[in-house]
Order: C-alpha cells, then structure tokens, then sequence
C-alpha cells in the first residue's frame, strides 16, 4: 500500500502531467527534480513532501491531533477554543456535535482533531482548517466517510447531522431512507455510501434501534423535505414534525417542492 505521502505525491505529479509510467516512489522524485521545466515547482513540490496535508488529503496522523481548553464561542458549525497563552483555535464541527457544543460554551472541552487543508495545491490557494470530534472513534469514522465518492470534508460536516453510530448503523443495515433523511444526501449519494461503506463501519455502528424514529413511515419526497429544511435552518425534529403534520393531512403531495410550500404556509398561518 502506498503511504500517504505517495499518494499526495500522485495527486501532484498526475496533475502536473509529470510522468505515465508506472515505477517507483523515489523515481518519480528524480523525475521532478530532473525536469527544468518543474524547477520553479520546486517550493510546492517540497510542500507536497513535507507537508503533504497542503494537497487536502485527510490523514491516518494529523499535525494537531487534540485540542483542549474553553470553548469561549460557537459561530455555527465552528467553535472558538482558547488554550491557554492567548491562542485560540478555529476548529469545524460536524453538525451533530455543534448543538451539543452550543450549551457548553464557558466550559472545558476536549476535540479530537483532522488537520485539513481546503484548496488546489496546483495553484497555491490553501487553507489550513482544523476539524474536530467528540471522540477518536467519530474522527476515524469521519475519515472513512469522507473516502466516499462525491463527498469532501464540508459536505460531510453538514451531512452528519446524527450520531455517528446512528448513521453507521444505518449503512450497515442499507438504510437509504435514513440516509436520505441526512442535510446534502440525495438517493443517489445514500446509495453509493451504502455500496462503498456497507461491511466497513461494524465498529462504529450503534444499536439500529436508536435509527428509526417511532414517528409514522413517510415517503421518499419526505425525507427530502426534511433535508431540506434542515440545510434552511430547522433542527430535525421540528423538520420532521412538520413534515408528518402537512402529510398527515395532504397525502397525496408526492414532491419535496410541495410539502416545503405547505410547510412554510402553516407556519406563516401560526398553526
């Protein structure tokens, strides 16, 4: 298996059309240094080496793996964590954990962080981020769930609006219809997060008892308005209330467009 320096190093040279060939690691170094035409990457190329988080890989090790101190703020999904020595940290949260975080602010936390880095390595505009977790366990289940085709660090941040073994439940169990249910999951994403994590996350799922609500079943066209409405800025349960409230009387609305506009008019009606 290539180390993760490697496969940085890969992104680079596959990006910079360097070479097609297969062979080794330390060959593929030679050729860079060896190519004039890439002598002005040389500083990038050094980057990628030795700091290779700078190609936005999410590693097995990070350069800050906890952070500890007071949680003095939360800015939405981010939390403003003051170490000591008059250095505060930014740190990005899933949104699972950002409302739990919100009723902890004055008090000691302790994160368990992802060093990621947001941009096109090719075109130097990099953003260092640090993203944090309740537990080891939610930051290596964050990591497997970001390997997953079409979903990068910010689309999972927002999507993991449950408890990480809640959501791993559900894939273990081909649980689409939860996974639907999730902010930025469309049918199509929830089933390739199923075909590509299924048999993968036995040791982060929870009971699948705590998955299903106890709520009456709704369709598909449901769930989207749910997830809808959650990226809009409802929390899920009121979302899901809401939901079952226009479909307990209107059935017959097969799409998420409609079920939204007979939300929003009960509530500018009050009811």
């Amino acid at each position: 298996m290539r180390t993760s320096v490697e496969s940085c190093f890969q992104y680079y040279i596959t990006s910079q059309g360097v070479v097609t060939e297969e062979f080794s690691f330390r060959r593929r170094i030679a050729a860079i240094m060896e190519n004039s035409f890439h002598a002005g990457r040389i500083g990038v190329l050094y980057e990628l080496l030795w700091r290779p988080e700078r190609a936005g890989c999410l590693w097995k090790t990070s350069m800050i793996a906890r952070i500890s101190g007071r949680l003095q703020e939360m800015r939405g999904p981010t939390a403003l964590v003051d170490t000591g020595a008059g250095l505060w940290y930014e740190v990005m949260v899933p949104a699972t954990d950002a409302e739990r975080l919100a009723g902890r602010v004055g008090q000691d936390v302790v994160l368990h962080t992802i060093h990621h880095v947001e941009g096109d390595p090719t075109r130097g505009a990099m953003t260092p981020r640090l993203i944090g977790f309740d537990t080891p366990a939610d930051r290596d289940f964050f990591r497997l769930f970001t390997t997953v085709k079409g979903i990068g660090a910010r689309k999972a941040l927002r999507a993991l609006m449950r408890p990480m073994g809640e959501i791993a439940a559900a894939i273990q169990a081909k649980d689409a219809k939860f996974l639907i249910a999730l902010p930025e999951i469309g049918k199509r994403t929830a089933e390739t997060i199923i075909a590509e994590l299924h048999g993968k996350v036995e040791d982060f799922a929870g009971e699948l008892s705590t998955v299903d609500s106890d709520g009456p079943e709704i369709p598909e066209a449901g769930h989207e308005a749910v997830s809808v409405l959650i990226q809009l800025g409802e929390r899920r349960a009121d979302a899901l209330a809401l939901v079952e409230r226009i479909l307990a009387v209107a059935p017959e609305l097969a799409s998420p467009e409609d079920i939204i506009q007979q939300v929003y008019k009960l509530k500018a009606g009050g009811g």
